[in-house]
């Protein structure tokens, strides 16, 4: 009896350090794939976490096609020992070949559950905190942005309309929240306009990478600075005032909720990488010369 009650303590033991280190792991590598926000500092704390063990690994292991397969083989050896180690104090008979299988198909589902839970997270916070930028918010849309893409081609086949993803609606029967591919084409304008290298489009979001200028006189646009769209900004950099400004502003321009705006890059900084699901309206300052 007391034998059984410290194999089950180890087991959960085991069970619950690796795969806290695995989550991590798969953490780093999603986000790194999805091309997260470096200096998050969410981010930041998960590249601490994780480089020990990857920087000797990735002077061996190469990446492929933009994946780091450094941190691909790091999973796959580290859910290999868990389940090797929890079928040896269970008493059970361990197969290599049986054990990898088991592995990846553990990781596979491990994969899938992030995706589901970050989605789920995001739906949740953007009721709680429309509007409002956190680590969170941004590393999340970063991480789910392929998924609404996915979910904005359903919609284009099955109802034969965009649907962004707003949290408030989430099928293409609610004319509050769905246009016609032939609106949406009309109000972006004629193929005919120059290109703007600070824009382009991501399904039925509007990304748009600025310059922002905080602690002037009022919020307006200040033109073009480099590549990127120049923003004054009233509000001061303090306290997350700033983003919070240039969020309003754009929800007020672009006529969408503030939920629909999403600071993916450049929180901390003054070059920021912003994105504006389904515009209801193109202002003229967007493709002004």
């Amino acid at each position: 009896m007391g034998g059984s009650y410290v194999g089950n303590a180890a087991t959960f033991l085991i069970g619950t350090l690796f795969g806290l280190y695995i989550l991590i792991v798969m953490l780093r590598l999603l986000l790194q794939w999805a091309r997260a926000d470096f200096y998050n500092p969410i981010s930041q704390a998960i590249v601490k976490v994780t480089q020990p063990v990857l920087r000797p690994l990735r002077q061996v292991i190469p990446g492929l096609h933009g994946i780091d397969m450094a941190s691909v083989t790091l999973l796959f050896v580290l859910k290999f020992v868990e389940l090797w180690l929890t079928m040896g104090i269970l008493g059970y008979s361990t197969h290599v070949a049986g054990l990898s299988i088991l592995a990846v198909a553990e990781l596979i589902s491990l994969l899938i559950n992030v995706f589901l839970f970050s989605i789920l997270i995001q739906v949740v916070l953007s009721w709680l905190n429309p509007g409002n930028y956190n680590p969170i918010t941004s590393l999340l849309y970063s991480l789910n942005e392929p998924c609404w893409g996915l979910r904005g081609v359903w919609c284009n086949r099955s109802a034969g309309s965009i649907c962004p993803p707003s949290w408030s609606s989430w099928s293409c029967n609610s004319p509050r929240y769905c246009w016609s591919p032939r609106s949406v084409i009309s109000a972006v304008g004629s193929s005919s306009q120059a290109p703007r290298p600070w824009k382009h489009w991501q399904d039925q979001r509007l990304v748009l990478d600025c310059h922002v200028q905080p602690r002037a006189s009022r919020t307006e646009i200040a033109g073009v600075h480099g590549e990127r769209l120049k923003l004054r900004i009233a509000a001061p950099p303090v306290d997350d005032a700033a983003n919070k400004a240039l969020i309003a502003f754009l929800a007020k321009a672009f006529k969408v909720p503030k939920g629909h705006i999403a600071l993916l890059s450049g929180a901390s900084g003054r070059d920021k990488r912003v994105a504006i699901a389904a515009p209801r309206r193109i202002p003229e300052w967007l493709d002004a010369p």
